[in-house]
């Protein structure tokens, strides 16, 4: 394997990266669809379903679910959401109906009546009157999500021995430990250059140094006749404007 995008942003986080990045591999593989394997800190709605709207099938894990008192029994992916009548199942089987207008983004379930004596109310939350489950834009999105990644799983533990090596080559290997130069174009322009030095590895490593000195002497023997043959059609177009001035 070979690293086919590289890109350096300011942030320090992954959020907002899965599609930008995904989409830069698609194109330089020059493909119609293609499956990105990535960790759980770019699980973002938006990307996601841009990955989708482009043919990126994406497999990433969702972050850890926060429940309101630090039990994992009663987290929000532990209600099950019943699309055909629009509510939510709590852990305990109690119904929770949609409080919100329609036309509201971010939608809100409750049952506050069963929450009230609900033996596993401390369980499930700190509030008084009930637990409320936010049902969000993007739940669909990351429903397909989850169902694409509960069914590659094996798949994607192979992400770990693709990527995490990469890394370690090119800081202890190479001994690219950090950047020498400063503001994002020099940095960015660096890290292709690290990479570029991983991928020329690799390649030696995959095919030996004959065959590619063989492919370069192709690839600059067919650059020499292209711009021959851009060189002589110049020449004729000069030498018929030349004509047609005479």
């Amino acid at each position: 394997h070979l690293v086919v995008a590289v890109d350096v942003v300011s942030s320090p986080a992954d959020q907002g990266q899965l599609y930008n990045i995904a989409s830069q591999a698609k194109e330089e593989l020059e493909v119609e669809d293609l499956t990105v394997l990535v960790d759980k800190g770019y699980y973002t709605g938006v990307d996601l379903e841009k990955c989708e709207q482009e043919h990126l099938e994406t497999i990433v894990p969702r972050q850890k679910m926060p429940s309101h008192n630090g039990n994992e029994a009663y987290s929000k992916d532990k209600f099950i959401y019943n699309k055909e009548n629009n509510t939510y199942t709590c852990p305990q089987g109690f119904i929770m109906t949609c409080s919100s207008k329609e036309e509201t983004v971010n939608k809100v379930y409750k049952n506050f009546a069963a929450c009230k004596n609900c033996p596993v109310k401390e369980d499930c939350t700190k509030s008084e009157r009930g637990r409320k489950i936010t049902r969000g834009e993007y739940e669909e999105v990351y429903e397909r999500a989850d169902k694409r990644y509960a069914g590659n799983k094996d798949l994607y533990h192979q992400r770990q021995m693709i990527v995490e090596h990469v890394f370690g080559t090119v800081k202890r290997t190479l001994g690219f430990y950090y950047f020498l130069l400063r503001g994002n174009e020099k940095v960015k322009a660096e890290s292709h250059m690290h990479f570029f030095a991983y991928n020329l590895k690799r390649v030696i490593n995959i095919i030996g140094t004959e065959k590619l000195t063989e492919y370069f002497k192709a690839r600059i023997l067919l650059l020499f006749l292209s711009i021959t043959e851009n060189k002589q059609k110049w020449v004729q177009n000069v030498i018929l404007s030349c004509s047609s001035v005479a």
